[in-house]
C-alpha cells in the first residue's frame, strides 16, 4: 500500500472543541464516530506534532474528557491520538488573561485546501493596557516578536501599551480619518461624548462606512502584510481598543491570504460577540443614565457588537472594486500568487 493510500485510509477528528472553566480545568470534546475507539490525550509546550509530549489520559466510548490544566503559567497544546486517525493538535482560542478579555489565537483554522493555520503565530486582542504582571509573564512565554497597535493617537495616549523587552511595538492608525489625529474610535468614548445617540444616525451605516474605508490604501494593513512575509517577526499581536473592528479586518486579511474561506473568516470575526459579552453588558450598565429609551440601547449595542453586515461591507467592497480577494491582495499589498504560496508554506500545517 502506497503513502497516498495510507493517507486516504486515515480519518480526522470532527468538531473538536476546547474550553476552560473557572477552576482551570480543560474540557476537550469531539464527535464520537462509530469506529473511534480509545482516544489518547497528550500535552506539549509547543504546537509541533513531533515535539516532546506528555501523556495525560485516555478515554473509551466517550466524546469528551476533562482534566486539570497541566501548567497554568504558560500556553499549552493538546494532542488527540486514536487508531486510524490523523493526530489533532489543538489549543485554546481564547488566551486566559486576567486583564484583557478578547486575546485570541488565529491558529487551527482550516483553509479551503485542507491545511490548518499554525498555532502561536497570529494573535488578535483588545487593548493591552490592562495586562497584569502575571499576564505579561505568560505573554513573554508566547515568544511574541511584534505588536501592531491600530489605535489613534488619542487612544494610545489614554491607555498606552506596556513596554516589553524584545517586542517591537508598531502604532499606525488603521482608520485613515484618524491618522495623526487626536480623535477616538473607541465606541464607548463616542457614546459617552454624544449628547444624543440618535444624533449618530444609523449606527450600522456609521460602522459599515468605517469598514469600507479600512480596506483601501490603509497604511497600517500595508505594514502588517509586509511584516507577515518575514517569519522571524512572528508571533505577532494585532490589537485596537476592543479588538473587534480594526483588528477584525487585520485578522481577516491574514486569514484570507492564507487561503481560509470567507465564511470561516466571518465566523472568527463574530466570536468577539461571545468573548466580549460580559464586558459589553457591564459597559451598558455603566452608561445606563444616557440610555433614555429602547432605541438608544439598540444603537449602543450596534456600536459595541460585531455584526455580519459590517465585515461583509468590507468584503463586498473588495470584490466589487478588484473582482476577487486574490486580485485585491496582489494589487493592494503586493501579495502575488507566488508570495501567497510562500506565506502558506510558512504558516500552514
Amino acid at each position: 500500500m502506497g503513502y497516498l493510500e495510507i493517507q486516504r485510509s486515515e480519518k480526522y477528528f470532527k468538531n473538536v472543541n476546547i474550553i476552560r472553566d473557572n477552576d482551570n480545568k480543560i474540557k476537550i470534546s469531539w464527535n464520537l464516530e462509530e469506529n473511534l475507539e480509545k482516544v489518547n490525550i497528550y500535552w506539549s509546550k509547543t504546537p509541533n506534532i513531533n515535539a516532546d509530549e506528555e501523556y495525560i489520559t485516555s478515554v473509551e466510548g466517550k466524546a469528551s474528557v476533562t482534566f486539570d490544566d497541566p501548567d497554568i503559567k504558560r500556553r499549552n497544546y493538546f494532542i488527540l491520538k486514536a487508531k486510524g486517525y490523523v493526530p489533532e493538535v489543538i489549543a485554546e482560542v481564547l488566551i486566559p488573561f486576567k486583564g484583557v478579555n478578547n486575546f485570541r489565537d488565529l491558529g487551527g483554522y482550516k483553509t479551503k485546501y485542507g491545511r490548518r493555520v499554525k498555532w502561536n503565530t497570529f494573535y488578535r486582542s483588545d487593548q493591552l493596557a490592562g495586562l497584569t504582571k502575571e499576564d505579561i509573564e505568560y505573554l513573554k512565554n508566547l515568544g511574541v516578536k511584534t505588536i501592531f497597535d491600530y489605535r489613534s493617537k488619542a487612544e494610545v495616549d489614554q491607555k498606552p501599551d506596556p513596554l516589553i523587552d524584545g517586542i517591537e511595538n508598531i502604532n499606525i492608525s488603521a482608520m485613515r480619518s484618524l491618522d495623526n489625529q487626536d480623535r477616538n474610535f473607541d465606541m464607548i468614548s463616542i457614546i459617552k461624548k454624544t449628547r444624543s445617540l440618535k444624533s449618530l444616525g444609523n449606527p450600522c451605516e456609521f460602522l459599515k462606512n468605517g469598514y469600507i474605508e479600512m480596506v483601501s490604501d490603509n497604511k497600517a494593513f500595508k505594514k502588517l502584510m509586509e511584516y507577515i512575509e518575514y517569519p522571524d517577526k512572528m508571533p505577532i499581536i494585532q490589537h485596537c481598543t476592543a479588538g473587534k473592528d480594526r483588528t477584525g479586518i487585520g485578522s481577516a486579511l491574514i486569514l484570507l491570504a492564507l487561503g481560509v474561506s470567507e465564511e470561516t473568516v466571518i465566523e472568527d470575526y463574530l466570536l468577539t460577540n461571545i468573548y466580549r459579552s460580559h464586558k459589553n453588558e457591564s459597559l451598558i450598565k455603566s452608561i445606563q443614565p444616557i440610555l433614555k429609551d429602547e432605541e438608544s440601547i439598540e444603537i449602543c449595542k450596534a456600536l459595541m457588537e460585531v455584526r455580519r453586515e459590517y465585515i461583509e461591507s468590507s468584503l463586498n467592497t473588495i470584490k466589487e472594486t478588484y473582482g476577487s480577494i486574490e486580485k485585491y491582495l496582489e494589487e493592494e499589498y503586493g501579495l502575488s500568487e507566488e508570495k501567497r504560496n510562500k506565506l502558506q508554506q510558512y504558516y500552514l500545517e
